[in-house]
């Protein structure tokens, strides 16, 4: 097993490298795994296939699985590892990465058309009657007695907007695909996530696949807690930390078996986001401020900006957002209006205390701003689909005809 590498804090007096090098310090007697600049992990997922190997995908999930008997690694900000380890794993992910490029004939187009307009014809009878049950007899509808409204993959019939999914056409073609990986939200969802028309179009992720994502979205936020610390910092003075951060998503996306790369990146990166997110969230105490001198003293926005920045109150975790304000290049404006408005609409000149405008603040920052919905929330809402539809593996199909593959990756799992 390959233990996590801990440095030596530094000295009062030591520099910091802030590239992609380990921090450098004095040596104190203790021996320390030598630590280079890793290959950027979760990124770079254009090079040439992956040549990894059976041993090394076993010699990871063997690493998994004494990590797991010695205990859960929480990562910190002054965990660093090496080079090797770091390019041992995004290899592995990398070789997790499955590319559909089998295409049906048209017989084969044709039955898939029909098994998929039998499992549509199945939740519309779910949708008509509540009792309905899952071993009715709506598989051996012949088809020609299907309604013409099962045929309608673009507007889905009225399943569409209760359930909100359908079948990807654009997925039609594609041989090696399963009934799991065809389902697609519809476009009534659309607004609800940032990331949507990657997730609708590109993602083809095998059912195994996202269950691991689940696993590990809860991974991130369990096992890098200590990004959150840094996370106010502007653009520039984070990527050390964010660099860091990824290393460690990396050996913890190769520690699952299904995980490809390219979710693994995606996890990481909307893990930050929500982190963001978080923080804004949290600003509650600024808006305040905001509030007592753009209200009380009839203060401009950016007067009030700049009165609490010399007023040299300000945590120093929000200054970086409130320069950015000043110059125009943060949100803060808007959603001070929004928190106003807020303010506004529930306070009376005999309850305007300190107390009771943080509270309403608060409320705004939870109710008025919506939390985004990420692919961990897409992910689950498919399951919640596929089992209601009898097509996750192992549940049998809801069609009486299989025409594609469906290809289970059968990696090995330590017990």
């Amino acid at each position: 097993m390959m233990p996590p590498v801990r440095s030596v804090p530094p000295p009062v007096a030591a520099g910091v490298d802030h590239g992609r090098r380990s921090i450098e310090t004095a040596w104190t007697g203790e021996k320390r795994r030598k630590t280079v600049g890793a290959p950027s992990p979760l990124l770079d997922l254009d090079s040439s296939s992956s040549n990894s190997d059976d041993s090394t995908e076993d010699q990871l999930i063997e690493d998994n699985y004494q990590s797991r008997v010695q205990g859960e690694i929480v990562f910190s900000a002054e965990d660093v590892l090496d080079y090797e380890e770091i390019a041992r794993c995004v290899e592995v992910l990398k070789s997790r990465e499955r590319y559909f490029v089998s295409k049906l004939d048209g017989e084969g187009r044709r039955k898939l058309f029909e098994r998929l307009a039998r499992i549509r014809y199945r939740e519309f009878e779910l949708w008509k009657e509540d009792d309905c049950s899952l071993d009715d007899t709506t598989d051996t509808v012949p088809v020609s007695e299907l309604p013409d409204e099962v045929w309608n993959w673009k507007n889905p019939f009225p399943v569409g907007a209760k359930f909100g999914w359908t079948f990807d056409r654009m997925s039609f073609d594609l041989a090696e695909l399963d009934d799991y990986q065809r389902i697609v939200l519809t476009c009534a969802y659309q607004d609800d996530y940032p990331y949507w028309n990657k997730y609708h179009h590109s993602t083809f992720s095998s059912y195994e696949a996202d269950v691991e994502y689940v696993k590990y979205w809860d991974e991130l936020f369990k096992k890098l807690k200590w990004i959150e610390e840094y996370i106010h910092l502007d653009r520039k003075e984070f990527a050390m930390y964010k660099y860091k951060g990824a290393c460690q998503a990396t050996k913890i996306a190769a520690s699952f078996c299904h995980l490809p790369a390219s979710l693994a990146t995606r996890g990481y990166d909307e893990y930050i986001n929500v982190l963001q997110d978080e923080f804004l969230k949290g600003c509650d105490r600024l808006y305040l401020g905001l509030w007592k001198r753009v209200v009380k003293q009839n203060m401009s926005f950016n007067e009030a900006l700049e009165d609490i920045l010399r007023s040299g109150s300000l945590p120093y975790k929000w200054l970086h957002r409130v320069n950015f304000a000043i110059r125009g290049y943060d949100e803060l404006l808007p959603q001070f209006l929004i928190c106003k408005e807020h303010i506004e609409e529930y306070i009376t000149d005999d309850d305007d205390d300190d107390d009771t405008i943080l509270k309403i603040i608060t409320d705004a920052l939870v109710t008025k701003f919506e939390r985004p919905k990420w692919y961990v929330d897409y992910a689950k809402k498919k399951f919640e689909v596929a089992r209601r539809i009898r097509v996750l593996p192992g549940m049998g199909r809801a069609g009486e005809d299989q025409t594609t593959v469906h290809p289970i990756m059968k990696i090995r799992q330590v017990v």
